[in-house]
């Protein structure tokens, strides 16, 4: 079924299609019943710690080469945004081509992390009692478990239930001749680890085009150290099975198998890229605050800053604001007059919900650091020059000055109040 709703493009209409499970979005350009460009919309759920975080990745976007370089793509792409942004989503995410979605509001969002084996003949052998077969259909739930657990505070992870369109792909590939998935099982048979190639996914279709001589694995965990060395030892078997060089896993070396891949001969790889590949942007200022605002109030009372009072922050048009005080953080409808405001990219405010980059470098480099605020401290303090070679008066207070010894320029204080002496030397 094929709902076309009248779009703001110069040459046609965008036609919305639903796919089978109602979950999924394709747009697509038409002229005269002939197709243009498209893209889809594909919603996901994601962890940011506490929170869950509603999130349209954006897949597919195709133009038939006669119909390239027209703008077509660009029309495709704007009406899914204002889709988006008109939508329950907080942010989008997409792998991007380098220099194209910035004008989007998109921003490299993350590194492409990874862990690689070179040494298949080191610990390559499992764990006493432990053994690693190939994955059966009784396999899925234990399997489902694992992921559960060990993705529940990985921001960014996304959210699957039991339904979830990926489990599915899972238990075709396990049905299937094709041997991609495997698994740790203990001395009782239970199921403590897991990897599977994940091969319907195209990065990795990529990967095993442009790299054959590793084995690609597109997903892996594992519940213990133990079943973490194990896991490590069967791919490195699997491998050398396969008459591959190396084991290439694709993802974050967190967990229990990051820190399993620390202690042995590996290769921890986090490539970069500017305005390439991972790549995200808010859809909402404030729905996607009031999103997060569990993990951001864990956070804030963690932080014990110090500072209190209210916070706007800015992006793409839209403002949105927090209340800090010392024991409470809540999304607010308005800003008060002397709210401390901060505005931000659609891209930098997603960079800073995911976590990817130090907060304090990230506004450094856009311009709004404690450094290069002087706002933040306008709002939240009275601020002088001050000459420390002449005492100064502050009510019946007499501060002075005394050089210290410091590898930046940096005074002591001595505030006298006629009967007390307080020192403070500066440098905590």
């Amino acid at each position: 079924m094929v709902n076309a709703e009248p779009a703001t493009t110069l040459d046609g209409m965008v036609a919305l299609e639903h796919d089978g499970g109602g979950k999924a979005t394709r747009l697509a350009l038409y002229r005269d019943g002939v197709e243009l460009s498209r893209t889809w919309i594909v919603p996901y759920t994601l962890r940011i710690g506490r929170a869950t975080v509603r999130m349209d990745g954006i897949g597919g976007v195709a133009t038939p080469e006669e119909h390239r370089n027209q703008g077509y793509s660009r029309q495709v792409l704007s009406a899914a945004v204002e889709r988006m942004k008109a939508g329950d989503a907080h942010l989008t995410a997409l792998y991007g081509i380098p220099d194209y979605y910035p004008r989007w509001g998109y921003a490299t969002a993350a590194h492409e992390g990874g862990i690689r084996i070179t040494r298949l003949d080191r610990d390559a052998a499992l764990p006493e009692g432990m053994a690693f077969r190939r994955a059966t259909a009784a396999d899925i739930p234990a399997i489902r478990a694992i992921y559960a657990r060990e993705t529940r505070d990985i921001v960014g992870s996304a959210v699957r239930p039991d339904d979830d369109t990926v489990w599915q792909e899972l238990a075709t590939s396990i049905a299937g001749e094709d041997d991609e998935c495997r698994v740790v099982v203990d001395e009782t048979g239970a199921v403590q680890a897991y990897a599977w190639m994940a091969a319907f996914i195209w990065w990795i279709q990529n990967m095993r085009r442009d790299h054959p001589d590793g084995l690609h694995i597109g997903e892996a965990f594992a519940l213990t150290p133990r079943s973490a060395d194990g896991l490590l030892a069967g791919v490195r078997q699997w491998a050398a099975e396969a008459g591959k060089a190396h084991v290439d896993l694709h993802q974050p070396a967190s967990g229990a198998l990051g820190m399993a891949a620390r202690l042995q001969d590996t290769a921890m790889l986090a490539i970069t890229f500017r305005d390439a590949q991972f790549m995200a942007r808010s859809t909402g200022t404030r729905a996607l605050l009031k999103a997060l605002e569990p993990e951001l109030r864990d956070r804030w009372l963690g932080a014990r800053a110090g500072w209190q009072g209210p916070l706007q922050l800015v992006a793409d048009g839209e403002a949105a604001s927090l209340r800090l005080t010392n024991d409470a953080l809540d999304v607010a409808e308005d800003a008060p007059g002397d709210a401390v405001s901060v505005e931000l990219s659609p891209g930098d405010l997603a960079r800073l919900a995911l976590g990817s980059f130090p907060p304090r470098d990230l506004l450094e480099r856009i311009g709004i650091g404690l450094r290069n605020a002087p706002s933040y401290f306008s709002n939240a303090f009275d601020l002088y020059e001050y000459d420390p070679e002449t005492a100064l008066r502050l009510g019946s207070l007499s501060l002075t000055f005394q050089r210290t010894t410091h590898d930046e320029p940096t005074w002591a204080i001595a505030v006298n109040d006629g009967e007390h002496r307080f020192v403070y030397t500066a440098d905590t």
